[in-house]
């Protein structure tokens, strides 16, 4: 027997297809990724056909936007210099400058949590006290952050006005470093804009920077957003290029999380190339590095790139998979807020009411475990997991409405892809088609009509 949810079967067999900008600049707070910001993009397969993303919780793919980090307050002083005396001697002279330090990192604070809108209020505050004092250095990296939360915002115009402000501020200033941050996130905009000779304008004046102040961390991201850039203007060659140059500098800094981007674009450029060895190779070395360092958005990734590779090698089976596996990372609890029982018990079941909380991009969601499709009986009909996928934003879902045998379900699972994927059949005919012949040697009906398909055929 099946235990209940095993798994969750993810039916469009493709790869989210955002490009990972890489993330860092020195003297800046982990902003990590900032999730959900960049526009979706679609990614055309060799043969043509674009393909979209099944479940696409942006930027849960391989190519994400993360270029931005926040700056603290503490990054225009100088290095040499005990920031903590600094600031006290700052408070002691100057209470106007400590509030200002104070309403910057309070922004910086309230950023990481999501609390965009009181950043900036806070951001704002902490500016235009800078503004007063005249001190540019802090004018430039409240203008900074900023331009970052209206990019998270996905306010592009309002993020260019920002960084445009603090280019010209650490222009000024002689400040290398800060205007070559500028720069590159002005070159993430303008990408996410679809602007890719923008974007690429402004990461040559980056790289070039990083080079000439011996930023190895600043190159390395350069080198991957160009590379990202080109991917996008489908030179495979030119972004193959740059990426492998990120990943030498990845290497040799010991930057795992870079070198894990640099494997997975490098493995997406020779997907789109048609070179599936080539793409496994690089996937599978991108998948080792996440486990090994608990990115769980980056293992879902690699397992969903895995299994489109697989896909188009017309290994199903493997690529079904990876692709469960990779739904299974996608819908799995927040670690730092797991579901909990009546008690108030962590318990490490996906419920429907939190399916309900999520908004999905997908096509078809499968969920091929046992009972899949029961739920409570209301007036207003089944309350279960199949609604609050529909509720979530999925036209079409398939769920199984008594518990299934393991083996004859893969079977069904394995012909409906193919119907589907390959074929060319709308859902429910894949599904029918898969049923007629899987009964030819499992004629029980027990084994193969537990399954149905609700929402939309096409």
């Amino acid at each position: 027997m099946r235990p209940r949810l095993k798994s969750v079967g993810l039916a469009m067999l493709v790869c989210s297809a955002a490009i990972c900008w890489q993330k860092g600049y020195a003297n800046a707070l982990d902003s990590s990724t900032l999730n959900g910001r960049s526009p979706a993009q679609a990614q055309s397969s060799p043969s043509g056909k674009v393909r979209t993303s099944a479940v696409d919780l942006r930027a849960t793919s391989d190519r994400f936007l993360t270029s931005f980090k926040l700056l603290n307050s503490t990054s225009a002083t100088s290095k040499s210099i005990n920031s903590k005396s600094l600031i006290a001697a700052e408070q002691a002279t100057d209470p106007r400058k400590a509030e200002a330090d104070r309403l910057f990192n309070q922004g910086n604070q309230q950023y990481q949590t999501s609390q965009f809108e009181a950043a900036l209020q806070s951001w704002q505050q902490a500016l235009r006290i800078y503004q007063e004092l005249k001190d540019r250095k802090g004018e430039g990296n409240a203008l900074n952050n900023l331009g970052n939360a209206y990019y998270s915002l996905g306010n592009y115009g309002k993020a260019i006005e920002y960084q445009e402000q603090r280019l010209a501020i650490a222009r000024e200033i002689k400040d290398r470093r800060g205007e070559g941050q500028s720069l590159g996130n002005l070159g993430v905009v303008y990408y996410a804009l679809g602007n890719y000779g923008k974007a690429i304008e402004y990461q040559e004046q980056r790289l070039a920077i990083a080079r000439e102040i011996k930023d190895r961390k600043g190159e390395g991201n350069a080198l991957g957003n160009l590379g990202s850039a080109y991917d996008a203007l489908g030179n495979y060659g030119k972004a193959i290029e740059y990426q492998e140059q990120r990943l030498a500098i990845a290497r040799e800094i010991k930057d795992q999380p870079g070198e894990g981007q640099s494997l997975g674009n490098l493995g997406l450029a020779y997907r789109a190339l048609g070179n599936y060895g080539k793409a496994i190779e690089y996937q599978e070395q991108r998948l080792a590095i996440a486990r090994e360092i608990k990115d769980r958005r980056g293992e879902g990734q690699s397992l969903g790139n895995l299994g489109v590779a697989y896909d188009a090698l017309g290994n199903y089976d493997k690529a079904i998979e990876y692709q469960e596996q990779r739904l299974a990372i996608a819908l799995a609890p927040d670690p730092g807020k797991p579901p909990q029982d009546e008690l108030g018990r962590a318990n490490g079941l996906l419920t429907a009411e939190e399916v309900l909380d999520m908004k999905l991009n997908a096509e078809l969601v499968v969920l091929s475990a046992c009972d899949t499709g029961r739920g409570k009986i209301t007036g207003d009909g089944v309350i279960g997991l199949s609604r609050s996928f529909i509720s979530a934003g999925v036209p079409s879902i398939i769920v199984s409405l008594w518990s299934v045998p393991d083996a004859p379900t893969a079977e069904l699972m394995t012909e409906f892809y193919k119907n589907w994927q390959v074929k060319k059949l709308d859902k429910a005919q894949s599904l029918r088609q898969a049923m007629l012949s899987i009964m030819k040697d499992h004629p029980n009906p027990r084994d193969w009509a537990a399954f149905t398909l609700i929402g939309e055929a096409e």
